[in-house]
């Protein structure tokens, strides 16, 4: 039911500076000219179009310049390729829950609102056209209006044109099930008229249509099946009937008429109380913005005082443990609060994604939006070296950054200094899209952060805070944490990253940010653009530590029974291992335990070394990361070998092979150096390998859901599933090729295929039989 195409007659005027004339042409056919301001923003070209009859019920659209979508709050002159006479292909944008609400709003506001008029000039004769007054009604008029009772009034006349269409709601029906969300509906609609009939509207990401629905039964397919959904709700309306045609015309037409002096207001408003009674009149409860939408949304508000998350986690892990009963209540506590925080985050990041959340920083690109939703603040992954560079959601840099920071801030909360508060942090990915998830801090948003900075520096070119009681608590923590202080400006050590900075919050607590990096980088991996993000676990360096301080007490240990003559072998024996072995003294126990602290106070890692800031390590501190890149190639992944028969007796699947690697501190990304340990064991070889097919096909698979629309998920998924485990479906599948590349590319990464034909290691690595056998490249 696609509006006739029109163009406006509009006398086309000479352009002048700072104004540029513009053609818009609409989804619905119809082409508006108009100009606009240069220092104006793209925004304002929406005040065009909801004065024009055929173009004023559009709400979700986006502007779209030499085949690509500008952001609309830049300014004009801005826009590359915006110059006067440009076209602006006006494209319906998808409609999500928010923008449904708007879109409602705007259909109240043009089909339902009443009109009154305030000027004594004109009077309306017909509820349909505005007829000027002759002398003699002007006369009356004027006297009329010296009356009490007019002044009082405020020269008030009702004059909305009548429809037969009486209520428009939201339906009973609502909310809808998951799996109708993932076909893309939003909401259910009922529109009713003046005899008691109701028709049905299923509203989606793509606009609008009738469904099967009933007073008493739910059937949300369409009335037509081969009907494409409307982009606006009055197109589906006046499709619907020739009756509600006319009148949703006639009504458009009547507002868009009105001269904007005669619906003003008067300056000296009126007192209602002062006039006669008034008739009345049963009011239709037709769309309610506030409580239908929040409902809805399932707002906060509703239920009760907004929470604080972060007030809640921070008061739980203040919670006193002297006794073991104060301790089982207190971690009780903090994972209560930590579950309501997750399912905090992991609500708002589908908003964010699915665009119900507006964000205060509109202005910028679209990746680098902020958004604030139930005390919990919301940002897409991006590189921590330049958040504004243009990077592709799926680069390694995106993803790394927020993985690195996810484990540095879990760990310094653990071996961190007393006092010092860390914020809770979540990260989701939906949808393809990864979104970072933060408590907020009190204050953060408000006053000078760098009056509050004691630790680091707010900006690169900022002068380094030091504050003598933080810098004393880090210097505590530094040998839990295994991080060497580093000598920075005039001297000053500094523990952490370059990144780290600690404030104080309004709240009187000191919080931790940007934590960023706790280990030293992996060297193994190269010099690349991205390698920088790449560094070692954290386990690994404690691993390490944990071994060469061991062994120093052994050592002393078994220099003693050496000495004494109690032991004839130099070898590394554990002292505690057996009872007939003589009661080592209390000094040289005492001696072997500082042997120990001595062994951690040494082995702190600089986390410079190899970056950037390289300056700031010595070749001691070199050594000591090449040696332990050494011993996670050598002595970690290598000495999995041993373990193979532990392995197979677990149940080896994905989240097992990752915690496992991770427990020894040992990165994913070594996956194919770990599948060539496990040649020998061809179960957990292909479990290995699985795991890397997996992981490889996740990239192309949220590639391809960032681009697809809500209502294509379900289907994309679907074909997926069937591609990877069901029988002759990559012969004919839109993933053939995406499973091949990312098949291929993991096979290629272990080196592990069997040796012979394709099926021969299509057999091996689990794959039916009845599919095509991924290709290796």
């Amino acid at each position: 039911a696609q509006q006739e195409s029109t163009e406006l007659p509009v006398q086309q005027a000479p352009s002048a500076d700072g104004v540029v004339s513009v053609v818009l042409n609409c989804p619905n056919g119809a082409v508006v000219r108009t100009r606009i301001s240069r220092g104006e923003r793209l925004v304002e070209l929406r005040s065009a179009l909801a004065e024009r009859p055929e173009t004023c019920f559009l709400t979700c659209i986006q502007f779209v310049i030499g085949g690509h979508s500008v952001n609309e709050y830049e300014l004009v002159d801005d826009v590359d390729g915006l110059d006067d006479g440009a076209t602006i292909v006006v494209t319906s944008d998808a409609y999500t829950l928010q923008s449904l609400h708007a879109h409602l709003i705007r259909l109240q506001e043009i089909l339902f609102s009443r009109v009154e008029f305030h000027s004594p000039c004109t009077v309306m004769l017909d509820e349909a056209a505005q007829v000027p007054l002759s002398n003699d009604n002007h006369r009356a008029i004027l006297e009329e209006s010296h009356s009490l009772e007019s002044f009082a009034m405020g020269w008030k006349h009702d004059v909305s044109p009548a429809l037969s269409i009486i209520d428009v709601r939201l339906s009973g029906y609502n909310p809808p099930l998951p799996f109708r969300i993932a076909q893309g509906d939003i909401a259910y609609l009922e529109v009713e008229d003046v005899d008691g009939n109701l028709v049905f509207v299923t509203a989606c990401d793509r606009g609008f249509f009738v469904n099967r629905s009933t007073r008493s039964a739910f059937s949300p397919e369409p009335e037509k099946p081969a009907a494409s959904p409307c982009v606006t709700l009055a197109q589906l309306l006046r499709s619907h009937s020739a009756r509600w045609k006319r009148e949703i015309t006639s009504c458009v037409q009547f507002r868009c008429a009105l001269d904007p002096a005669e619906t003003a207001a008067p300056a000296l408003l009126a007192q209602q109380w002062m006039g006669a009674d008034a008739a009345t009149q049963l009011q239709r409860l037709r769309y309610r913005p506030s409580a239908a939408t929040d409902a809805m949304l399932n707002e906060p508000l509703l239920r009760g005082v907004q929470r604080d998350p972060n007030e809640e986690i921070q008061l739980a892990r203040e919670i006193p443990a002297s006794t073991a009963e104060e301790a089982l209540a207190r971690e009780q506590r903090v994972l209560r609060a930590q579950a309501d925080f997750l399912q905090s985050a992991r609500d708002g990041a589908r908003m964010v994604v699915e665009g119900q959340i507006t964000p205060f920083n509109p202005n910028d690109a679209h990746k680098c939006h902020m958004f604030v939703h139930d005390n919990v603040f919301f940002t897409f992954a991006a590189d921590p070296a330049d958040p504004y560079r243009t990077l592709d959601e799926d680069n390694i840099a995106t993803r790394a950054s927020s993985n690195l920071d996810a484990r540095s801030v879990h760990v310094f909360s653990q071996y961190g200094p007393s006092g010092i508060c860390t914020v809770s942090s979540a990260i989701v990915d939906y949808a393809g899209h990864r979104v970072v998830a933060q408590a907020v801090i009190p204050g953060i948003f408000q006053g000078s952060q760098s009056e509050r900075m004691l630790y680091g520096r707010l900006e690169r070119d900022d002068a380094l805070t030091c504050d003598q009681e933080v810098h004393e608590a880090m210097m505590q923590a530094s040998a839990a944490l295994h991080v060497k202080p580093v000598a920075m400006e005039h001297g000053k050590e500094f523990v952490g990253s370059s990144e780290l900075k600690i404030t104080r919050a309004t709240d009187d607590r000191k919080y931790a940010l940007d934590i960023m990096q706790l280990t030293p980088r992996d060297i193994t991996r190269g010099t690349g653009e991205n390698e920088e993000l790449a560094v070692l676990r954290w386990e690994l360096v404690h691993n390490y530590v944990i071994q060469k301080a061991r062994q120093a007490y052994v050592d002393e240990i078994n220099a003693w029974k050496r000495t004494t003559g109690q032991s004839g072998s130099g070898e590394a024996a554990d002292a505690e291992t057996s009872t007939e072995e003589p009661a080592v003294p209390a000094d040289v126990r005492a001696k072997a335990e500082e042997r120990i602290r001595e062994t951690e106070e040494k082995l702190r890692v600089n986390i410079h070394a190899f970056t950037t800031n390289d300056h700031l390590a010595s070749d001691e501190d070199r050594a000591l990361v090449k040696e332990l890149c050494a011993y996670q190639q050598d002595a970690v992944i290598g000495g999995l070998r041993a373990e193979a028969k532990a392995w197979l007796s677990a149940a080896v699947e994905g989240s097992w092979i990752t915690r496992e690697l991770h427990r020894r501190g040992v990165n994913m990304r070594y996956l194919g150096k770990v599948a060539h340990v496990f040649d020998g064991s061809p179960a957990v070889h292909a479990a290995i390998v699985m795991e890397m097919i997996a992981r490889a096909l996740k990239r192309t698979v949220n590639a391809i859901l960032r681009e697809c629309a809500s209502s294509d998920r379900a289907a994309l998924l679907a074909t997926l599933f069937n591609t990877l485990l069901g029988k002759n479906a990559l012969q004919s599948n839109i993933f053939s090729e995406s499973w091949e590349k990312a098949s291929g590319l993991a096979l290629a990464d272990a080196d592990a295929g069997a040796q012979g034909e394709d099926g021969a290691a299509t057999a091996q690595f689990g794959v039916p039989a009845g599919a095509a056998a991924p290709r290796r490249r």
